[in-house]
Formats: C-alpha cells, sequence, structure tokens
C-alpha cells in the first residue's frame, strides 16, 4: 500500500521535467531550486494540514514530487557550475554524497519526531505527523532562503577595457 502512496511522487517528478528544464534555460538553476523547495515545502504543509484521506495524501505526495523534480536536477548543475572544470567529477560526487547523508538524516529525524509520542501501543499519536511534516517544510523553507542567497551568475560580459602590460603591447 505505501509504494502505490508514494506513486505519485514519481508522476509528479515525471510530470514536472519538461517544465523544470525550460526554468532552467530561461532563468538558470537557482530559479528552478527555489521553486522546487518552496513547492515541496508547500507540499509538506499539505501533508500536515490534509492527511485524513487517501486523495488528500496522494494529492499532496505528487505535489512534493513536482517540488523534487524543479529542484533535483538543479542542485547538481549548481554544484558543477560553481567549480573550475578539472573539478567537475569531485564536485559531483562530494554532492552525491550530501544528498545521501541528508536522505539518511531527514529520515532518521523524521522516524525520531514520530517515535517520540509514541504510546503505549507503540504507534505514532496524531500529532506526530504532523510535527514530522512541519519539521520538514521547515527544512524546505532553510533550504529556499539558501537557494535565494547563491549569487546568479554574471551574464554580461566584462566591460572593463583591454589593459597592455608594461613589457609588450599585447592586451590581457
Amino acid at each position: 500500500m505505501v509504494g502505490l502512496i508514494m506513486l505519485p511522487t514519481a508522476l509528479g517528478t515525471l510530470m514536472v521535467m519538461p517544465v523544470q528544464s525550460r526554468m532552467v534555460r530561461r532563468h538558470g538553476p537557482r530559479a528552478a531550486l527555489m521553486a522546487g523547495t518552496a513547492v515541496a515545502g508547500s507540499a509538506y504543509l499539505m501533508l500536515a494540514g490534509l492527511h485524513r484521506s487517501l486523495p488528500q495524501v496522494c494529492t499532496a505526495v505528487l505535489v512534493m514530487g513536482a517540488g523534487v523534480g524543479l529542484a533535483f536536477a538543479a542542485v547538481g548543475s549548481l554544484v558543477v557550475e560553481a567549480v573550475p572544470p578539472d573539478q567537475t567529477g569531485v564536485s559531483a560526487a562530494v554532492n552525491t554524497v550530501m544528498r545521501t547523508v541528508g536522505g539518511s538524516l531527514g529520515a532518521t529525524v523524521g522516524g525520531t519526531v514520530l517515535t517520540w509520542s509514541a504510546g503505549d501501543s507503540g504507534l505514532p499519536g496524531p500529532g506526530s505527523y504532523v510535527a514530522a511534516m512541519v519539521l520538514y517544510a521547515l527544512a524546505m523553507a532553510g533550504g529556499l532562503l539558501c537557494a535565494a542567497r547563491i549569487p546568479k551568475p554574471s551574464a554580461a560580459p566584462s566591460t572593463q577595457p583591454a589593459t597592455v602590460s608594461a613589457r609588450g603591447g599585447r592586451p590581457r
């Protein structure tokens, strides 16, 4: 059953990929990352408030998939753009490791929040799910703030005139 509930996540990601590629071409990967974290954060807030029926949960995870689809590829692009060409392999590997560590940490923190209020039955209380989803939404808000601080690439070439070296007459 859980696999079927998570299926809309994949569908949301697939549906948003054409939009993501156009967004990156027009506005750059920073904009796609910001949009993705905002959409994913909204999905977590939806899950915090609307989780009483299967259609509500499936709608929220569809939106979450759309947010992940917008942000996921953008992070890789931003990482590769931020380093010299001879370091792209290393930076991509570090990105992969950090993504894995982040996913593990997020799952651990969410599991801790869920078990924190486990009753005598050992099952989490209803407020635990809301707390976990709000915590994830706050993490997405933090990601959005971090994405907003990523410097925009300079679009225009330098307007500085070429200088002449003291040794020869060649511009540098």
